[in-house]
């Protein structure tokens, strides 16, 4: 995957999260998939997984009043022919567009 594919799949993650489309968010993944983050790493093992996940994560961002995001692509190593490390800063917005 290029990096002009990646910023495609990046920006359509980011503007389904923001409408809520969450059938559109697990579109955006093949599963099984492995979601790492500071947290840790979460297996998704179908779409059901990824659309729960991203409710969650979506009502949790509203609650703080923060509707939408987009992906800032802030490193991309490609680490086998199928296999590429992305480092994306989801940065959220308010109602007003100012970031949050």
């Amino acid at each position: 995957m290029n990096t002009t594919e990646i910023d495609k799949l990046l920006e359509r993650l980011g503007k389904t999260l923001s409408s809520g489309d969450l059938q559109g968010v697990s579109g955006c993944f093949a599963v099984p998939a492995l979601l790492l983050s500071d947290e840790g790493a979460t297996l998704l093992a179908d779409a059901n997984q990824i659309e729960k996940l991203f409710a969650q994560a979506t009502e949790w961002y509203r609650s703080q009043r923060l509707i939408s995001t987009r992906p800032d692509l802030e490193h991309v190593e490609e680490l086998s022919e199928k296999v590429t490390s992305v480092d994306v800063r989801w940065p959220a917005f308010d109602a007003s567009g100012r970031e949050v």
